[in-house]
């Protein structure tokens, strides 16, 4: 008995895995925030291993250029979109721009986030917590209506949001950055269940520290750090196999993250501030 369930088991990971194999090929994927660590990870691994059409989107049209040229020359399909999600005049321009390359976006991967600097709330500026606000949040959440919509035009498509292991629960240093992760997984969780009965699928993944840029400036400890490169491949994964949320690494979101979520607040108030006070 034991032998057979683990036949079947074993056959069913191969499908799972040889459906999704070419889950990718020749689909259009836009990915925000492109131009660096994640994202610029995520486009590289899809255009050139995946053989999908990225739509390159970021401020930063330079970066986006020369990430652009390298995947080309590695025979695989790119284009640039300039998008600044503080700037929501600039969204109707960028899905024209990104139409008129590959068609209609088949992947939106949002991507693009800032964060607070490794910064205590009380020293940021107001202009450094609406910039957080403007492009994790209210930015990220106007651009996926918008392509939403087109979505569901069409009964397919597929949604990704990059939150964070941050979202989980409130932590020093991250007041903002957690909050609006916080909320973009609350969005998520709402779309899965209005579009559950649509061919437009909702994906959230939640990563834990990852080596990029926008760590550079946290002085707290950067537990089980994984490079962007594994975590394009371990996120490419998630979403080829339409899972519904995808948390990594494994021993920090099913042993640290899950211990902190559910510590009582008379304990975990004061552990925390004992473990970072150092840095508040």
């Amino acid at each position: 008995m034991l032998i057979l369930f683990c036949s079947l088991f074993a056959l069913y990971l191969w499908f799972r895995e040889a459906r999704s194999k070419d889950y990718f090929r020749n689909k259009h994927v836009f990915i925000t925030g492109a131009s660096s660590g994640i994202g610029k990870s995520l486009a590289i691994h899809l255009a050139t291993t995946k053989g999908a059409r990225v739509s390159l989107a970021a401020r930063s049209l330079n970066k986006l250029e020369d990430i652009c040229k390298s995947i080309q020359k590695k025979g695989g399909s790119a284009h640039v979109i300039h998008l600044d999600l503080c700037d929501s005049s600039s969204f109707t321009k960028a899905l024209e721009k990104s139409f008129q390359g590959f068609g209609n976006i088949d992947i939106l991967i949002a991507n693009a986030a800032v964060n607070n600097d490794g910064k205590c709330f009380a020293s940021l500026s107001l202009e450094q917590i609406d910039k957080v606000i403007e492009t994790n949040l209210r930015g990220t959440i106007l651009f996926i209506h918008l392509v939403l919509m087109n979505m569901m035009k069409d009964n397919r498509g597929h949604i990704v949001g990059i939150s964070s292991l941050a979202g989980y629960r409130g932590l020093p240093m991250g007041s903002i950055y957690g909050a609006t992760k916080a909320a973009l997984s609350n969005l998520f969780e709402s779309l899965r269940i209005e579009l559950y009965c649509s061919n437009v699928y909702i994906t959230t993944i939640h990563p834990g520290f990852i080596d990029t840029p926008a760590i550079q400036g946290m002085k707290h400890p950067k537990l089980f750090l994984l490079s962007a490169e594994t975590a394009a491949k371990k996120i490419a994964n998630a979403i080829a196999q339409k899972k519904y949320t995808y948390s990594f690494p494994w021993v920090m979101e099913h042993i640290v993250m899950r211990f902190v979520r559910y510590l009582p607040e008379n304990v975990f108030v004061p552990l925390l501030y004992l473990v970072t006070r150092k840095n508040i």
